[in-house]
């Protein structure tokens, strides 16, 4: 589909939103191939890391295509026809954000596990600006209740500076920079064991909603199966050999 470009480059899997002419806005059936890649992703045993971005400097993502949707009301049709279903995996996700991600584009950078930016990078809830509501959570779990509900309520843009202040982004490269520092990072977790790698992030969103005693028994319970594994073993003596890691995928 020349809307998305999918790309699968063992152990990591790039999707692009490819519709800069629209500021990488997305129509039905391109909200619909990239939960199709989504899923390839997740279900691929090569593949660990997965970075979504937008084509060009100008746009990461900007949501719905309003056009399309203003064309379907004309002829009796809803607002929006798709809900997307923003991607569930325990791989591990990276948004490179250049340029707009607003509506909907914000809410696909929040989906991901990582978020880093180009310094041209603007983010911002516009679904208030059209009468549209938005599912506040995952905002003010990552910037917490009054950032978040600054930006939900007023529709506001704020820039790359202010999101990486507030902890909306947690790097900020030169344009140029963003997709060779966001590769090397992708490149560098794809080195390491899955289980690893999985259990980690189990282990942080999972404790989200816990006591930090509930926490941290969480924690250790995911990641029991892997201290004395063949994974850290490997690790371990790799470290004290001076020799890279070579690691198994199934702890023993």
């Amino acid at each position: 589909m020349d809307s998305v470009i999918y790309q699968k480059q063992s152990p990591i899997a790039w999707i692009t939103i490819n519709r800069p002419e629209v500021m990488n806005a997305c129509d039905p059936p391109t909200t619909d191939y990239i939960y199709e890649c989504e899923q390839d992703f997740d279900k691929d045993p090569n593949l660990k890391v997965l970075v979504l971005t937008g084509t060009g400097e100008r746009a990461f993502c900007t949501g719905m295509d309003l056009k399309v949707a203003a064309a379907r009301i004309a002829g009796g049709g809803p607002v929006s026809n798709v809900v997307p279903p923003y991607m569930k995996t325990d791989k591990i996700t990276i948004a490179a954000v250049n340029g707009y991600a607003v509506a909907g584009g914000l809410d696909r950078a929040l989906a991901c596990d990582i978020r880093i930016a180009s310094e041209n990078a603007q983010f911002g809830c516009f679904e208030i600006r059209r009468g549209i509501p938005n599912p506040p959570e995952p905002l003010i779990r990552l910037i917490g209740f009054g950032p978040a509900l600054h930006m939900l309520l007023s529709g506001d843009l704020i820039d790359a500076q202010e999101a990486l202040r507030i902890g909306l982004v947690t790097k900020l490269v030169p344009p140029e920079e963003l997709i060779p520092n966001v590769e090397a990072l992708a490149s560098r977790m794809g080195e390491y064991p899955t289980e690893v790698l999985v259990a980690t992030k189990k282990a942080a969103f999972g404790g989200l909603g816990m006591s930090p005693e509930q926490s941290r028994m969480y924690s250790r319970a995911l990641s029991a199966p892997l201290r004395d594994s063949n994974i850290s073993r490997e690790g371990v003596t790799a470290f004290a050999e001076r020799r890279k890691a070579s690691y198994g995928e199934s702890p023993g």
